[in-house]
């Protein structure tokens, strides 16, 4: 059971959600979710993983917003059967100690409202580390990251609500830099 879920609406236009701000948040309710899914995970050569992961849910949902102000928002439908398939690759370059990471998740409930196009709610994360070992005067490990993504909630977290990437409505694609350390 997943209470108060929240839909967030980004690039939203005057006349469908009433305001020009960048983004719009609202309660879209409750929902009781039950489903299944299924991951395979294999290595390619020696320094590759690819898996794919399909998950299928039905949801119950008791509908009414929680705020006055997300009234708006109840343009947007919220699917009551979900499929969804993530594949991945990651891989790793030793010599340089590179990784990168491919992802890109596929979702039939993910055009909730008007994204355009059979593949309308694609998203995907492009993720490249690079090791930096000129820094390594400490027992910490530095990492440059750069990625580009459009998806907000990490694939892998199975601890997230089926809906919560779902919900997120025409989500900007971001560039992501920045350095890791590890202790």
């Amino acid at each position: 059971m997943t209470t108060d879920q929240v839909l967030g609406v980004f690039g939203s236009s005057a006349d469908v959600i009433g305001n020009t701000s960048h983004y719009q948040l609202g309660s879209v309710g409750d929902a009781d979710t039950r489903g299944w899914g299924v991951s395979i995970e294999t290595p390619i050569g020696g320094r590759t993983r690819a898996t794919v992961d399909y998950r299928q849910s039905i949801a119950s949902w008791t509908r009414g917003f929680a705020q006055e102000s997300a009234a708006p928002l109840s343009a947007y439908r919220v699917a009551d059967r979900v499929q969804n398939l993530v594949a991945s690759v990651q891989s790793v370059v030793p010599v340089l100690e590179t990784r990168l990471l491919v992802v890109y998740n596929l979702n039939t409930a993910a055009a909730l409202a008007d994204e355009s196009g059979p593949l309308g709610g694609a998203r995907f994360e492009l993720q490249l580390n690079q090791s930096l070992p000129f820094l390594a005067f400490t027992n910490a490990r530095w990492e440059a990251l750069v990625a580009v993504r459009n998806m907000f909630y990490d694939a892998a977290d199975g601890g997230a609500s089926v809906y919560d990437e779902l919900l997120v409505v025409r989500p900007p694609t971001r560039v992501l830099g920045g350095v890791t350390v590890k202790f």
